[in-house]
């Protein structure tokens, strides 16, 4: 069984959704998980973690992602 952690996403607006994952969890996955909360297509959202735009086909762990982080949405307009 995967390990499930507590992270953050937070849009640029200053909302923030506290959300569950595993380290397995790819970026594409967590673009759905927006689309599942609050309707934002996957191919409009970009998630930043540390400076850094994140690539949909890795996974969270690929960029140290861990419990507590936070991952910036940005959509595009």
């Amino acid at each position: 069984m995967s390990h499930r952690f507590i992270l953050y996403i937070k849009e640029l607006t200053g909302k923030t959704h506290e959300v569950q994952m595993t380290y397995e969890t790819s970026v594409e996955d967590v673009k759905f998980i927006m689309q599942d909360l609050e309707g934002y297509a996957p191919e409009d959202q970009r998630i930043i973690f540390a400076g850094k735009q994140l690539e949909e086909h890795r996974l969270l762990v690929d960029y140290s992602v861990s419990k507590n982080s936070t991952l910036h949405l940005v959509l595009r307009t």
